[in-house]
């Protein structure tokens, strides 16, 4: 009777542990999920797969947020996010990569998504520019970088006024 403490103390430090089984499972249903889109080449073929995709991936990067493959599965869900139009839920999940896993490999790539997300899907250039410069100062080497300089550049000008600009500079050269 006296050893009860001990094993209910035991049991609850063992129910707070990740389950492995549990683990390898989600990975196994969010790898059968990503092949099921990577094989129709555009969500909207299967938004039912991409939806559970996104609730799973999520679920996944809570229920095991150091495991080397949640920042990848946030960042693909970042990018399912967009393709289903959406584009608050991409923002957030881009934002959640670079913020919690700065050292992701890709977490310059989801700094960038966000940014193009606020400049070409939802025209909001004020933030768009903030996270391009944000972009800039973060990671000035990155292969991305000048290409942010010449969105930078065009961003927020009219279409038109562009198409001229650049009709213009191909005659003087």
């Amino acid at each position: 009777m006296r050893y009860w403490p001990i094993i209910l103390l035991a049991g609850l430090i063992l129910s707070c542990q990740p389950n492995p089984a549990g683990l390898q499972s989600q990975k196994e249903e969010l790898e059968a999920l990503e092949l099921q889109l990577l094989s129709a080449q555009d969500v909207n073929i299967n938004p039912e797969a991409a939806t559970l995709f996104l609730e799973k991936s999520q679920a996944f990067a809570e229920a095991f947020p150091k495991d080397s493959l949640a920042p990848s599965y946030l960042f693909k869900s970042a990018e399912v996010a967009r393709g289903i139009r959406e584009f608050g839920l991409a923002i957030q999940l881009a934002g959640q990569v670079w913020r919690q896993y700065p050292d992701y490999e890709k977490a310059p790539d989801a700094m960038f998504v966000q940014a193009f997300i606020y400049d070409t899907d939802l025209g909001d250039t004020l933030n768009a520019r903030n996270y391009y410069e944000k972009f800039l100062s973060s990671y000035p080497k990155h292969p991305f970088a000048p290409n942010v300089n010449q969105l930078l550049s065009v961003l927020g000008k009219d279409p038109e006024a562009l198409i001229q600009q650049f009709e213009k500079q191909a005659k003087e050269n």
